[in-house]
């Protein structure tokens, strides 16, 4: 398992300027983003799409939103993964391969973001 960084959507993305994506976040969280391999393999092995290996249930936890206020510079933030009360990750968003702002321009590009989307 890894976590996930989630952004949430506070406003209208349509014009928005090059460099100015994390204006319009209104929130952040992490959380997990979990697959059903069976299903997922089973559905590979047909050439099928598998995006039913994560429509399930469950397949998204996530933390509670932090308000975008409170977290000034989200391209350097800490967060830790515990399963069981034990220390599972320790991540930081500066170590991301793509930072919050190139995941939201790619997940932009072909549609605009609207308030309250994540």
């Amino acid at each position: 398992m890894r976590p996930s960084w989630f952004l949430l959507i506070g406003g209208d993305a349509e014009g928005l300027a090059e460099g100015r994506e994390l204006d319009i976040v209104a929130g952040y969280a992490v959380g997990l983003d979990l697959t059903a391999r069976d299903i997922q393999d089973e559905l590979k092995s047909k050439g099928w799409p598998w995006t039913k290996a994560k429509g399930f249930k469950g397949a998204a936890c996530m933390s509670a939103f932090v308000p975008a206020a409170r977290l000034p510079d989200p391209m350097h933030c800490t967060f830790d993964f515990y399963i069981n009360g034990e220390l599972r990750q320790h991540g930081d968003t500066a170590l991301m391969i793509y930072n919050p702002a190139r995941h939201f321009c790619a997940a932009w590009q072909k549609r605009t973001a609207c308030g309250r989307e994540i």
